[in-house]
């Protein structure tokens, strides 16, 4: 095979492992991973959702002040060896816990794509439902400290 798309661990194994180059690697194609709600949900139950976000919060923070402890859990759990989960979690930024721009911009990059799949109801607007869908506002009372 001459050239390989691979997500993390697969790509970080296969370069621990089989001496696969990275060739390129740009990441503001990352669509980000989210935690995500219903808006009645959220609404009928905003305590549980901010207490999900506060342990989700409290993790990153661990994560960040140890680094060397999160690969060696990671890599226990998920049976991955040592060297693949530490280059994989050196690709991982956790420095911004707060849904933005960045993010959004992420999303509408990707909106062609669903359209063009048909993964959403001819007609959306999905930058629209993107504007609407990106709520901040629980994680920002929780990672400020005013939830």
């Amino acid at each position: 095979m001459d050239a390989w798309a691979g997500l993390d661990p697969l790509m970080a194994g296969s370069e621990i492992e089989a001496g696969s180059r990275l060739l390129y690697r740009n990441v503001a194609f990352n669509t980000y991973g989210f935690l995500n709600t219903t808006e009645a949900f959220a609404k009928a139950h905003p305590d549980y959702v901010k207490r999900v976000i506060a342990a989700y919060e409290r993790a990153r923070r661990w994560i960040l002040a140890n680094p060397a402890e999160t690969a060696k859990l990671v890599a226990e759990e998920t049976k991955f060896p040592l060297p693949v989960v530490q280059l994989q979690l050196s690709r991982n930024d956790f420095s911004n816990p707060l849904p933005g721009s960045e993010h959004i911009a992420a999303l509408k990059a990707a909106a062609p794509i669903l359209t063009a799949e048909e993964l959403v109801r001819p007609g959306t607007d999905v930058n629209a439902v993107i504007d609407t869908l990106v709520a901040p506002s629980f994680a920002a009372g929780v990672v400020n400290g005013t939830r």
